[in-house]
């Protein structure tokens, strides 16, 4: 694999510096990075942008089929559709990233796991991934970048839709909506539904398959005022059930699980020079887990959250970004915690100042928090323009991590929270060289006071700010469009170790790629995906190894009519075995077909 992986690179570079046919549209605009708008090519960041004609491309039925594959990006998947999924970027732990739905943080404050599984699809109309720290604008958890996911947007016409598709194990998924208004006043409603009987998630345990189901509802209204006034409303809810293998080899087990983020946006300009934003949402994690159809925990908890930014540009060249964040955690759960919520408070400065050939950015953040008092953190960077169409960027972050309620709280019986517990840090440096149509970025990450539960008496678990861990990786992105045909290239090399042990950290490919093709700007149009990563092993000691692999995706559709497409879809058409977490299956050969309405 590494051998094949290091001569796709070489290709990637002559792949990269052929010029297009037709150039490429660079002027996409992101809010994450700086939570300002800028262009990609703006950025001082690694920064991949995934549009809605991508996500209607790729034809995936989930956040992880989305986005495998690309630069930095690991994924661990305990068998299948809905079952527990976990991110790591650039190599930092699952819990070292922000997601954010329209602006509002998303997440479990108990265990600090974010449920990728259970976002809707259907509902997600833009992805903007950051790579890199950005505690500095987010705070706790952006170690390893931050992924903003955009729901889908009210229209200022009545536009109706509605798709069905259906598939291998049993798998069927309806979506149907409206979008409508003016230009002041703009809605959108959309409802999906999406049900597999899946298949046995592991081979040893109860011999059934793991089912899935997700109902969910995105409701979006926008109101502008006269002048450069805006109000917004953005509501995602989801609930649904999930099957899964546990302990015992007789006993069913699933999850009856409830996802909703609502926020609200007021956004304002006051003056020519400064530009005010107030938001306002709650973020909801709940989850009831059952033993043949009996209680055995639950976990419920809510983050409310509100901000206050302004953007002050003092002239062309100069913009200042400051404000406020307020968080407050709480939780309700059938295990007593001592603490059941605490508050955090944070106050950042940004300042982006764009020359000719020179652009800065440094920023700076102060959070408070009632678990473990005051954090610092900070970013700087430098970007220099080598060429029309080249251009170098060096920067630094500090970022961290602070602990989840499990590691302050747990209350036991087989293991406690420790209330002493310090946030986790790190630092990074990174290097970007960018050009027209591709970037090559790499980067260097250290990270102290990693917690780890360790046994401390027979059976019984403590946390602890014990390890430390170093991550050297390079990614390599690049993008061609040549008459009627797009391709894209990610490739990712990461040396993810602990120091203490010099063990590659578990679950995380040091190698992958995803190389895509499609033939677009046609009433028919197909493509294909393959993806590949090397062996990885499934524990910190490096006993137990997983076999790389490579996947093979195929997609075409067909423009019946202005308003009438239909598709289809291959998944694994080579059929691979493989795993990415030990003793776990993966979908094997798959087809899915839909028709899909879109009104105008």
């Amino acid at each position: 694999m590494k051998t094949i992986l290091t001569g796709l690179l070489s290709s990637a570079v002559i792949f990269t510096s052929i010029p297009p046919l037709h150039a490429e549209q660079q002027d996409a605009v992101i809010v994450t990075a700086t939570r300002t708008a800028q262009t990609v090519d703006e950025s001082l960041a690694s920064v991949t942008v995934i549009t809605e004609a991508d996500i209607q491309r790729s034809q995936a039925n989930s956040l992880q089929d989305l986005l495998t594959g690309y630069a930095g990006m690991n994924f661990a998947n305990n068998g299948g559709a809905g079952k527990a999924t976990s991110l790591f970027i650039r190599g930092t732990n699952s819990n070292h990233v922000v997601v954010l739905i329209d602006g509002i943080k998303i997440g479990s404050a108990t265990n600090g796991n974010v449920p990728l599984q259970d976002i809707p699809i259907a509902q997600i109309e833009r992805i903007e991934i950051v790579r890199g720290p950005r505690s500095s604008l987010y705070g706790s958890e952006a170690l390893g970048g931050v992924i903003q996911i955009f729901t889908k947007k009210e229209t200022s016409n009545t536009t109706p839709n509605f798709a069905i598709e259906a598939g291998s194990y049993e798998t069927y998924t309806a979506t149907a909506g409206i979008s409508g208004g003016n230009q002041q006043t703009a809605y959108r409603i959309q409802a999906s539904s999406f049900t597999t009987t899946g298949f046995n998630a592991q081979d040893n345990k109860n011999p059934d398959d793991d089912g899935y189901k997700n109902d969910s509802l995105n409701a979006n209204f926008k109101h502008k005022f006269s002048g450069s006034g805006e109000w917004s409303i953005n509501i995602l809810h989801s609930e649904g059930n999930n099957e899964y293998d546990s302990f015992s080899k007789t006993k069913a087990y699933d999850t009856h699980f409830f996802q909703q983020t609502i926020g609200t946006s007021l956004k304002l300009k006051p003056t020519n020079a400064w530009q005010t934003e107030i938001k306002l949402g709650q973020n909801r994690d709940e989850s009831d887990n059952l033993t043949d159809d009996e209680l055995n925990s639950r976990f419920d908890t809510k983050r409310k959250q509100a901000s206050w930014q302004n953007n002050l540009t003092f002239n062309q060249n100069s913009l200042f970004t400051v404000g406020i964040d307020y968080t407050k955690e709480e939780i309700d759960s059938s295990t007593t915690f001592n603490t059941d919520n605490r508050e955090n408070t944070g106050i950042f400065l940004q300042h982006q100042w764009l020359g000719q050939d020179n652009d800065l950015l440094y920023g700076v953040r102060q959070d408070k928090n009632q678990a473990f008092g005051k954090h610092e953190t900070g970013n700087l960077a430098w970007g220099h323009k080598l060429s029309d169409s080249m251009r170098l960027i060096l920067s630094y972050g500090s970022a961290f991590k602070a602990p989840t309620f499990n590691d302050l709280y747990f209350p036991g019986p087989y293991g406690a929270g420790n209330a002493n517990l310090e946030p986790e840090e790190s630092k990074t440096y990174e290097a970007i060289l960018r050009g027209q149509h591709w970037e090559i970025s790499a980067y260097q990450t250290r990270i102290k006071n990693l917690i780890v539960w360790q046994e401390t008496s027979s059976f019984f678990y403590e946390p602890s700010n014990v390890n430390e861990a170093t991550i050297r990786g390079i990614d390599l992105s690049g993008k061609h469009l040549m008459r009627d045909w797009q391709h894209k290239l990610d490739v990712s090399f990461i040396d993810p170790r602990d120091d203490k042990t010099d063990k590659i950290l578990p679950r995380r490919s040091r190698q992958s790629i995803r190389l895509s093709s499609d033939r677009i700007n046609n009433d028919w149009q197909y493509g294909a995906d393959i993806i590949g990563y090397g062996e990885r092993y499934d524990d910190a000691a490096n006993e137990h190894r997983m076999s790389g692999y490579w996947l093979m995706n195929l997609h075409t559709s067909y423009l019946l009519s202005k308003t009438w497409t239909v598709k289809a879809k291959v998944e694994n058409a080579l059929n691979q075995d493989y795993e990415t977490a030990k003793g776990y299956n993966q979908a094997g050969f798959s087809v899915f077909t839909s028709i899909n309405y879109q009104g105008f």
